[in-house]
């Protein structure tokens, strides 16, 4: 738990691992945490700690993050509850280490029942964690798959989901930020990350993300207005004698609480202070808006509506969409919207 902007001991940041080891003696705090950080299994726990105790926390602002505990890995329902206050009522963003997909769907489960609709990214190798929720939930307005490595997909699934393949976020990597930026739900399965760089993970691929591709990622989901929770799935310890996976998966984390340190600049902003671009859509007779944040550079473009009596949405997009629109050449996802 962050109890200052920059914690110090003896002139020294504080380690990550040390700033969260104070939060247990703060039982004044009256401010809660902005996210919760969770782990199931004790091994998994024992390996973020000695990983955590490699990065700095001074990047970070006040009151950032708390160590939540070990969740079961069995017998979700008791404490799915609790994490979901934790969400709705506290406004605390949860981190995950070591659960499958599993445990956010136990979660979600709390959303269905207050009709609460989300939408869900996957960084994934293949859809096969989600591949049983398209389409069976109303809430679910959407799946999202990033990073996925077309030899192990079945093309009837891919189908089903929009999909940023690992190739093409490669040339593009722009392509994934609109999907982490509009979801409440982000599932890193440690599968979709090469073996050299994740050796204690499942597949053991020789392709894949790298860590660093994978961190960029982790730091979108954490910049994104909507994301609320985060999984990342579980390795085995045994496999990762030199800590490789444990300090990978810290510093997912760490980069995604750098991104919810970012996203503060453009929390509170009204749309008038953000830049506004008009592109005129010659096929469709009308002007769609695009806005950007001189604080942060993300875009967005405000969902064309026919009824313009209420504010329209304002949609996550990214600069290589604007461009595309202004020489007249709508990114598919924006002219589905359009032609709905």
């Amino acid at each position: 738990m962050f109890t200052q902007r920059n914690p110090v001991h003896q002139g020294r940041p504080l380690s990550l691992a040390a700033v969260l080891a104070q939060q247990g003696a703060k039982y004044d705090q009256k401010e809660i945490p902005e996210c919760a950080l969770f782990h199931l299994y004790p091994a998994i726990g024992a390996a973020l700690t000695e990983a955590f105790g490699q990065l700095t926390s001074q990047h970070f602002g006040h009151n950032a993050v708390e160590w939540g505990g070990e969740l079961p890995t069995e017998d979700f329902s008791p404490f799915s509850g609790n994490l979901f206050r934790r969400m709705s009522e506290n406004g605390q963003t949860l981190l995950i280490a070591g659960a499958g997909s599993d445990w956010m769907r136990a979660i979600q489960e709390h959303w269905t029942e207050h009709f609460i609709p989300y939408r869900v990214t996957a960084i994934a190798d293949s859809p096969a964690p989600f591949e049983n929720d398209v389409p069976d939930n109303p809430m679910v307005k959407g799946i999202h798959l990033v990073g996925s490595q077309r030899q192990l997909m079945q093309y009837n699934k891919v189908l089903q989901l929009e999909t940023v393949r690992l190739g093409e976020y490669r040339a593009q990597p722009n392509l994934a930020e609109p999907f982490l930026r509009s979801s409440e739900f982000v599932y890193f399965d440690l599968n979709a990350i090469r073996y050299s760089d994740c050796p204690a993970n499942s597949a053991k691929h020789p392709g894949g993300l790298t860590a660093e591709e994978a961190s960029a990622l982790a730091r979108v989901a954490g910049m994104s207005e909507r994301t609320q929770c985060m999984v990342i799935s579980a390795w085995n310890p045994v496999d990762d004698p030199y800590l490789v996976t444990a300090r990978l998966v810290a510093q997912l984390f760490w980069y995604f609480l750098e991104g919810r340190t970012l996203r503060q600049l453009d929390q509170g902003l009204q749309r008038s202070q953000l830049t506004q671009y008009q592109v005129q859509l010659m096929k469709f007779d009308r002007v769609l808006n695009f806005y950007k944040s001189e604080h942060t550079g993300k875009w967005w473009y405000e969902e064309p509506l026919s009824d313009n009596a209420f504010s329209n949405q304002l949609i996550p997009c990214t600069l290589d969409e604007y461009q595309m629109a202004a020489q007249d050449q709508i990114p598919q996802r924006i002219l589905d919207r359009i032609s709905g």
